[in-house]
């Protein structure tokens, strides 16, 4: 069977009452035009949170990471995300990221910040994923997918299909 991966169980996006859903049926990117890079950090950081055929669903969505409701609204992202720290003028270069001063599970405000594809990465390495085989319930954890892939025999570009849910 397919392995599962331990997380936490993620919370429904919840988007303020009278706002139209108008980005994968959960967020409203009204003002986008405003900031073509900032809108496109932010639907990629949707799209890895709830669309389960996203390649990176894997990482995030599927171990319960998630977006903050404020933050289903890109006007309130483009606002916030200017004043995160590291913050520079523009996201160009930069990467948004949860792990360095959050927990790792909650795209927010108050637990994000702009990093260096390296400065990211340094975190990255540092991250344990733990997966669990279905048929079996062994466990495995590692910090490097590729490695892990290779290790068990399989093209790590097909890793993510791993976890998505068979119907």
């Amino acid at each position: 069977g397919c392995p599962l991966i331990d997380g936490r169980i993620q919370p429904p996006p919840i988007l303020r009452d009278g706002v139209v859903p108008t980005t994968l049926g959960i967020a409203n990117g009204s003002g986008s035009k405003d900031d073509r890079d900032l809108h496109s950090v932010w639907q990629n950081m949707l799209r890895r949170c709830y669309r389960k055929e996203a390649k990176d669903y894997y990482r995030y969505g599927a171990r319960g990471v998630y977006v903050s409701d404020d933050w289903l609204e890109f006007k309130n992202f483009a606002r916030d995300a200017r004043c995160l720290p590291n913050w520079n003028g523009s996201c160009k270069g930069k990467q948004l990221d949860k792990d360095k001063i959050g927990d790792g599970f909650c795209y927010s405000k108050d637990t994000c910040v702009w990093l260096t594809p390296q400065e990211n990465n340094e975190i990255k390495s540092n991250y344990i994923t733990t997966v669990r085989r279905v048929s079996d319930g062994e466990k495995f954890s590692f910090t490097n997918a590729a490695g892990f892939c290779s290790e068990m025999g399989f093209k790590s570009g097909n890793f993510h299909k791993l976890w998505k849910e068979k119907h």
